[in-house]
């Protein structure tokens, strides 16, 4: 098996015309938007130039809101680290604290309290599916882990909007 492989038969198009795309990260495979096949050096560089390299891929925002009521030392603001991706998706780090937002080897979305968390796929709040690629802000069932078990929690939510994030913790805390 290659690394990387179309996520369904080609039915006899090029590599060009394919549009959905898998890595294998040596364990499993995982569909990613971000790959593409482009047929010459001057639709790359169009592409780049123009951004239109990831098309229908939401934006990866470089500020995240964590509203976790089970876990409330891990809520707040999580700032996207740059130059680093874990498993080809990228990492927030908890501003003022020690919360981590990372994608896991079986490709859910973690929050660990801990980077090393990170290196072992360990954490305390997890998304209840794979991710598929969507960013943590578009996952709507998260659960958290206590005494061995997951138990899946509503009140969970990741958002790219401070002002809903204020809000809901506001409430939160008037409870």
């Amino acid at each position: 098996l290659g690394h990387i492989q179309s996520a369904e038969p080609h039915l006899g198009k090029g590599p060009q015309e394919v549009s959905s795309w898998q890595y294998h990260d040596g364990s499993a495979w995982h569909s990613d938007v971000s790959i593409q096949l482009l047929c010459s050096r001057e639709a790359f560089d169009l592409a780049a130039s123009t951004k239109l390299l990831i098309p229908d891929q939401p934006a990866s925002h470089s500020s995240l809101w964590l509203l976790a009521p089970p876990y409330v030392a891990l809520q707040g603001e999580y700032r996207k680290q740059e130059t680093r991706k874990e498993r080809g998706q990228p990492v927030w780090r908890q501003v003022g604290g020690e919360g981590w937002i990372f994608s896991t080897t079986k490709g859910r979305w973690f929050v660990t309290d801990g980077e090393a968390g990170i290196a072992v796929n360990g954490g305390v709040l997890a998304s209840t599916a794979v991710h598929n690629g969507s960013p943590p802000q578009a996952i709507q069932q998260w659960q958290y882990f206590y005494e061995g078990h997951w138990h899946p929690d509503a009140s969970i939510v990741i958002t790219e909007n401070q002002a809903e994030a204020e809000s809901r913790l506001a409430e939160q805390q008037a409870e």
